[in-house]
């Protein structure tokens, strides 16, 4: 028969020798289950209250390995995010300098179109 053990314990017997009692589903001698505080942190389960352990205790396994994975979904999201960003600033960054070069662009366009067309007025004419 199967014993659900609730809480931990020692249980110590006359000839000197001890069990330990530890938290789940276990098989114990008759001895054992025959001690005087054995009712006290354990009692007898079915096969079908051992079934619907066992499935507890696989969604308690599957629940904690999913905490895990978003956990580290969730680091991963962390990083991702700062990665972008960053990316974002570096964006920001080049638009402003591409602004800042257009605009030296288009001063200096400006000035050498200013000078040629000085320079159109001031040649001298081959004709004299």
């Amino acid at each position: 028969m199967k014993y659900l053990v609730t809480s931990g314990a020692v249980l110590r017997f006359t000839d000197g020798s001890h069990v330990e009692l530890k938290p789940g589903v276990h098989s114990f001698e008759k001895r054992v289950t025959e001690h005087w505080a054995f009712n006290a942190h354990a009692q007898a389960i079915t096969e079908d209250e051992l079934k619907q352990s066992q499935g507890s205790e696989d969604l308690t396994l599957k629940v904690s390995g999913l905490e895990t994975t978003i956990t580290g979904l969730q680091q991963q999201l962390d990083e991702k995010a700062a990665t972008i960003d960053d990316q974002l600033k570096q964006i920001e960054e080049k638009d402003s300098t591409i602004t800042g070069l257009q605009q030296q662009l288009g001063e200096l366009t400006e000035k050498l179109t200013t000078q040629e067309a000085g320079n159109a007025k001031k040649q001298p004419s081959a004709n004299k």
